[in-house]
Formats: structure tokens, C-alpha cells, sequence
């Protein structure tokens, strides 16, 4: 047993399965006890956007939709962004800068002035292409929108004597509608799938390649090359997937399309951190595939999360993948989802041909051919 142990010692595999439990359970442990979802943090993380057209009445000596626009800003449990037109509101909705979307029309005062004789209108306009989270908390907004304007101008008409309590009649708009509750979970699973993919393949990949006694061209070029054919079957099976679970095979060929892009892009960057640094980019590529659905703002808005995820959340434009699965799934802005892609390829194969040149000028005494 002695002689065995002994022998295996200079394996990589060895030292691998000796080393994997401990950064695993460090990994998973540390970046998910450090990385605790703060409630108030995730609400302060939806916004509200406000078009304020209120012109007031002659009748009131103020313009009641800025007192109500006023104490929204003050104390709603989620932040608000003051907008100047409907256009300008739906457009900001749209890209995903706000989590909703209020207005108060140009007749907003006069309404309230009516003492309850007509109802006070506003137009509430939320979206299903966003977050997770944020589709899910933007579908309670308009209750609670009504209920907290309603009260709130009950407050105001006896503030200004105004007999008979005005009635907010909420008109609720939908920007982008999800299909079915699939296709809303989709962005989620399918950008994970990806890292988690591209995480493993990659690792295959360099093993199999390490030490492989070809020059370093012909290694590099494996390393470029292979992950274009196994991304497109392996990304072909995920668009089958999600389009047969969702029921929609219209979008098949543009899903597949983003996904295999997406995918592609994703092994580049490991593949690369593998061939630069070996063993070592397992505590890069984990971390950072392990949290996507934060990181990517696909499960939930980036500034919800603790600061230090939100500082690497930053440094790459992690959005672009799941929104571009939301942008085909569902509609919207899919945030520069080819730049980025494109971008990430030209990382990736500059770290695999850097890296791979770079071991085998450094190792040159294990075999004149040899690589990291």
C-alpha cells in the first residue's frame, strides 16, 4: 500500500481527489455563508420608475401627484427613479433599469379635486423580462401600489378638506409576458447549465491535453477548436430541452443559436484560466459558475447582493447571457449579448495560446513538447 500511495504521489489525478473535497467544502461553505440574502438589501434593489404629468387644479393649491411622488420616495420599502415621459418610462422599463414602471397623468390633481365623484386614474406598467425575482416581486406591486396611493390620498383630502374620499382606478399594463412559468426560469437554469458545462468540459479538456507530446501549436489549436463541436451538440440538447418544456418551438433556432455562442464563449474563458494558471483557475472558474444566477443578475438584481459579489459581478458583463435568453424567450434588450460573446472569445483564445506557449517554454525538461 505504502509503494502504491508512493507511486501515485506524482499524479496530478492523485493530488486532485486528495485536494477537491477540501476546496469544495471551503467553496460552497464560504461563498454561500458570506454571500446571505438581505432582505432589505434585495428590495432596496427594485426601483420603481415615476412619470410624473400631473398638472394640477385650480381648485388645490398644490399639485398632489408631486406630495404623493414626494412620500413615495421617502418611504417605499424599494427605491424610485423619476422619469419625464411615458416613452422615456417604457424605454427605461424595457432595458431593465427600472423593476416597474408608475404614471400619473396630466388630470391627476383635478381627479382627486373631484371629491370622490370620478375615480383618481393611474397606470401601473410592470414587465416579465427582468430578474427572477424581480418578474415575481413586480407582479405584487400593483396591489400594493393601490392600496398605499389609495390611503395615502384619503390622508391628503382631509389634509385639504375635501369631502368624499378619491379612489385610485389602477390601469395595469404588462411591457413583456412570459409564456408560461418555464420560460420564465429558463434564463436561470440555461445560463448555470452553461458555466457549470464550461467549467467541466474545459477541466476534461485540459486534462487530457496536459503533457500531451505534440508541439505547442498543435495543443492550442485542440484546445480552440474542440469546444466549437462539443458546445454545439451540448447546446443543442439544452435549446431542445428548454423549447420542448416551454412549448415554444418557434424560438428553437435563435435559442440554440445564443446558447451555442454563449457556451462557446464560456469554455474559451476556462479553457484559457486552465492553460494560463493549471489546477489553480478550479478556484476562479467554480466561484464564479457556482454563482451565476447573482452574478449574471438572472435570479436576482446585482445590487441586491453582498458588496464583494457585486464587485466581481462587475468586472465582466455576466447580465449578457440571460438576457439574451430573455430577450428570445420572453422580449426585451438582451444588453449587448454579441459584443460581449465576441469579446469573451478573443479573451479566451489569447489565454489558451498564451498559456499553452508559455508552459511548454517553462517546462522544457519533462519533454521537449510538454504543456501545462
Amino acid at each position: 500500500m505504502h509503494a502504491l500511495v508512493a507511486s501515485l504521489r506524482t499524479s496530478p489525478f492523485f493530488r486532485a481527489a486528495v485536494a477537491a473535497p477540501i476546496v469544495i467544502m471551503f467553496v460552497f461553505s464560504f461563498f454561500t455563508l458570506t454571500a446571505a440574502p438581505d432582505p432589505a438589501r434585495i428590495a432596496k434593489a427594485i426601483t420603481l420608475g415615476i412619470v410624473n404629468l400631473d398638472e394640477g387644479a385650480p381648485m388645490l393649491p398644490i399639485k398632489v401627484g408631486d406630495q404623493l411622488v414626494s412620500g413615495l420616495s421617502a418611504n417605499a420599502p424599494f427605491a424610485t427613479r423619476a422619469l419625464d415621459t411615458e416613452e422615456a418610462g417604457k424605454s427605461a422599463l424595457d432595458a431593465g433599469e427600472v423593476s416597474a414602471l408608475l404614471i400619473l397623468p396630466a388630470g391627476f390633481t383635478k381627479a382627486v379635486a373631484e371629491r370622490g365623484a370620478v375615480p383618481v386614474p393611474i397606470t401601473i406598467v410592470t414587465s416579465q423580462h427582468l430578474s427572477a425575482m424581480e418578474s415575481q416581486m413586480g407582479a405584487a406591486i400593483p396591489g400594493q401600489l393601490q392600496l398605499g396611493i389609495n390611503t395615502a390620498l384619503a390622508t391628503m383630502a382631509k389634509m385639504f378638506g375635501i369631502q368624499g374620499a378619491p379612489t385610485v382606478q389602477a390601469t395595469v399594463e404588462t411591457l413583456h409576458t412570459s409564456p408560461n412559468g418555464a420560460a420564465s426560469i429558463a434564463p436561470v437554469t440555461a445560463t448555470q447549465a452553461i458555466w457549470l458545462a464550461g467549467f467541466v468540459g474545459s477541466l476534461m479538456l485540459f486534462l487530457a491535453t496536459r503533457g500531451a507530446s505534440a508541439p505547442a501549436s498543435a495543443v492550442a489549436t485542440l484546445r480552440s477548436i474542440l469546444p466549437l463541436a462539443s458546445t454545439l451538440v451540448a447546446t443543442l440538447v439544452l435549446a431542445l430541452t428548454v423549447s420542448s418544456v416551454t412549448g415554444d418551438w418557434g424560438v428553437f433556432l435563435p435559442l440554440w443559436g445564443v446558447a451555442w455562442l454563449g457556451a462557446y464563449a464560456v469554455t474559451l474563458l476556462a479553457m484559457g484560466t486552465f492553460a494560463l494558471i493549471g489546477f489553480w483557475a478550479i478556484l476562479v472558474i467554480l466561484p464564479l459558475a457556482f454563482w451565476q444566477p447573482v452574478l449574471s443578475g438572472a435570479q436576482m438584481p446585482l445590487a441586491g447582493a453582498a458588496d464583494w459579489l457585486q464587485w466581481i459581478g462587475g468586472l465582466a458583463p455576466f447580465d449578457a447571457l440571460p438576457a439574451a435568453f430573455r430577450a428570445v424567450l420572453i422580449g426585451g434588450g438582451d444588453h449587448g449579448f454579441l459584443a460581449a460573446a465576441a469579446w469573451a472569445v478573443v479573451a479566451g483564445l489569447a489565454l489558451i495560446w498564451l498559456g499553452t506557449y508559455a508552459w511548454a517554454m517553462i517546462r522544457p525538461i519533462r519533454s521537449p513538447l510538454a504543456h501545462a
